[in-house]
């Protein structure tokens, strides 16, 4: 038996105090140096200058870890698994192909489709026809109750390629649910509900007091909807400690059967959007573009092909999954924002889907029990007082995301 440990590949330094501190996923700027250190090796035996014997053996940052040649394996397997295993409709489709800038060459660049049925993909298609060619026959339809059951696509995707680990949780995803509809049928996974006594208490101790210099407020956009399940920290401004949950919330099971989510939804999986940039390691696509960046011109053949799917499906949910940040984060982000996005009518919703996402991730999570959300968290107080000493309750947003 040999038993290693990969170090950490990287150290960061802090500007202010000079400190430095380990650093053990890809870096923010282009980059991916550490996939020197990973790879398929042979592991050789010696005894006294001779060769007892040889065995590959697969070096990572962790053990689910996927080249974008293994992503596009893994996407097959899925596929051949939900086939042989289960009656769901999972199939692999094309969303086109990478830029192939550059000399490098032009890459597919796949997406999944998990549905109980092709009777829901097509109905749920021929839904948005309507929609978009007869809206007011179709708000007929609804209003009189004639729409019958149908389907609506939830997408999941990772856009920025050097994030790894956002790809291979998706893919976990998909595993999830095939694997329990090959099974029982089951999905079970806990809930905060609610706060403990304790809970009420450490919530109130570790938001500070009203108005003092540094405590978190209440953004007047979120007040109606916010829970802050979820919010305590193991230390007030810690992110990753565990945190005894159950002295803190209540906790509830929720168990259900796939068969019961795909009457509600049918899911769309692009693991890696970035398909050359998952495949040397890089922020960037073969154009250097981080597509991230490109959502609203459209420059770029993979932004072009995401935005058409988007446009194709037009999924009711869409959650885009990152990596790296060391803070387990939600959006909705802060101030400041486009001045044409009517960020106002979309805020009930996106905090919702925020603290929902948060509040499941944390309960069913050994590592992160807390989680945070730049909208609901980052306002403070900044500790101006009147001339008799009376907090002014003045605001700041003072860590500005996105």
């Amino acid at each position: 038996t040999v038993t290693f440990q990969s170090g950490v590949y990287f150290y960061n330094q802090n500007r202010q105090t000079g400190q430095w501190s380990a650093d053990p996923s890809a870096p923010h700027v282009n980059g991916g140096a550490y996939t020197d250190l990973c790879g398929y090796f042979n592991l050789t035996a010696l005894q006294d200058g001779k060769a007892l014997g040889a065995a590959p053996v697969k070096i990572a940052p962790y053990d689910s870890f996927h080249t974008m040649e293994e992503l596009y394996a893994e996407i097959d397997r899925i596929e051949a698994y939900a086939g042989e295993h289960t009656g769901l409709y999972v199939e692999k489709c094309s969303m086109g192909s990478s830029a192939g800038s550059n000399g490098l060459a032009s890459l597919d660049m796949p997406y999944l489709i998990v549905a109980k049925d092709r009777a829901a993909v097509d109905n749920w298609l021929a839904l948005k026809e309507e929609a978009e060619c007869d809206p007011t026959g179709l708000i007929a339809k609804l209003e009189g109750g004639k729409l019958g059951s149908y389907q609506v696509p939830i997408l999941y995707s990772n856009i920025h390629s050097n994030e790894v680990a956002a790809s291979d949780g998706i893919l976990a995803f998909a595993w999830m649910l095939l694997e329990a509809a090959a099974g029982d049928g089951k999905l079970s996974y806990d809930m905060l509900t609610g706060f403990t006594p304790a809970g009420e208490a450490e919530l109130k101790e570790q938001m500070g007091p009203v108005g003092e210099a540094g405590s978190v407020a209440v953004p007047d956009l979120v007040k109606d909807t916010a829970t802050y399940l979820g919010y305590i920290r193991a230390e007030k401004g810690g992110v990753s400690a565990p945190v005894d949950l159950e002295q803190y919330y209540t906790i509830s099971t929720k168990t259900l059967t796939v068969e019961e989510l795909l009457e509600d939804v049918f899911f769309l999986i692009v693991p890696e959007e970035n398909v050359e940039g998952r495949t040397y390691l890089t922020r960037t696509s073969s154009g250097g573009f981080d597509l991230n960046r490109d959502n609203s011109f459209q420059t770029q053949a993979e932004t072009q092909n995401m935005t058409r799917l988007i446009a194709q499906w037009n999924p009711v949910s869409f959650t885009e999954f990152h990596g790296r940040v060391q803070t387990f984060q939600c959006e909705p982000c802060d101030p400041p924002h486009e001045p044409n996005f009517e960020y106002d009518l979309l805020a009930e919703h996106l905090m919702t889907g925020g603290e929902a996402l948060g509040i499941a991730a944390v309960a069913n999570n050994d590592g992160y029990n807390s989680y945070v959300i730049p909208q609901r968290d980052y306002l403070s107080y900044n500790g101006q007082k009147t001339e008799d000493g009376t907090p002014t309750n003045q605001t700041r947003w003072y860590d500005p995301w996105d």
